[in-house]
C-alpha cells in the first residue's frame, strides 16, 4: 500500500513539474476555383474564405495536452453561368472545439502530433443575385469525433510553430441545415477536403502556441 502511494505521489509530482499552460491560435485560408457542366451550360465557381481560431489549454507533460479552440471566420463565393447574372454567396461561421493532443514522434525541434477533437460549429448563409439580397438559412455542425495530424517546430522552449494537415483529417460529423422549406440532417464520415461537411474549411492551417 505504501509503495503504491509513493508511486502515485511521484507520478503526480512528475506531471506537475513538466506541466505548462499554453495560449495560441490558428489561421486557415481557403481559395478554390471550379467549373461544373450542367444541361443549361457551364458554371464557374470561385470561392475564398478564412478562419481565425484562438486557443488555450494545458500540457500535462511533454506529450499530452488538453485545450479549447474558439473560431470565427467567413466564406465568399461567386457563381458565373455564362453571360447570366452573377450569384454571390456569403457565409459567416463560428466554432467551439475542445481538443486532446498527443505527441507521437519527436526529433530534435520537430514533432508530429495527433489531435482529437469534438464540438460544434455554426454557419449563417446569405446570397445576392443582381441587386437582390437574401438570407439563405443556417447550419449547425456537430463534430462527434475527429482526428488530424499536426506538424510542430519548436522555435524556443516556449514558442512552437504548427501546421495542421486537415486534408488527412478523419472524423464523423452531423450537419443540420435549416432553410425556409425544411431541415436537412446529414451524417458525414469525412476525409478532410473530400468531405462535403460544413466543418471542413481548409486543407492546411498554420498556428502558433506559447507555453508558459
Amino acid at each position: 500500500m505504501k509503495k503504491t502511494l509513493i508511486f502515485l505521489a511521484i507520478t503526480v509530482i512528475t506531471i506537475q513539474v513538466n506541466a505548462q499552460w499554453f495560449i495560441g491560435g490558428d489561421v486557415c485560408v481557403n481559395v478554390t476555383n471550379s467549373d461544373e457542366n450542367f444541361v443549361w451550360g457551364n458554371v464557374n465557381k470561385t470561392e475564398a474564405g478564412f478562419q481565425i481560431a484562438p486557443k488555450f489549454g494545458h500540457y500535462f507533460n511533454n506529450k499530452f495536452a488538453l485545450g479549447l479552440s474558439v473560431s470565427f471566420g467567413a466564406n465568399f463565393s461567386i457563381n458565373n453561368a455564362g453571360n447570366s447574372t452573377k450569384n454571390q454567396e456569403y457565409s459567416l461561421h463560428w466554432g467551439f472545439i475542445p481538443f486532446l493532443r498527443y505527441s507521437v514522434f519527436t526529433y530534435k525541434k520537430f514533432s508530429i502530433i495527433l489531435q482529437g477533437s469534438t464540438g460544434v460549429r455554426g454557419t449563417h448563409y446569405f446570397s445576392q443575385t443582381g441587386s437582390n439580397s437574401v438570407k439563405g438559412g443556417s447550419a449547425l455542425g456537430i463534430r462527434v469525433i475527429g482526428v488530424s495530424p499536426i506538424l510542430g517546430f519548436n522555435l524556443t522552449d516556449h514558442l512552437q510553430m504548427e501546421a495542421g494537415l486537415n486534408f488527412l483529417d478523419l472524423g464523423y460529423n452531423i450537419d443540420i441545415i435549416t432553410n425556409t422549406n425544411s431541415d436537412i440532417i446529414k451524417h458525414v464520415f469525412n476525409i478532410g477536403f473530400k468531405s462535403s461537411s460544413i466543418l471542413s474549411l481548409s486543407q492546411l492551417q498554420f498556428g502558433v502556441i506559447y507555453k508558459f
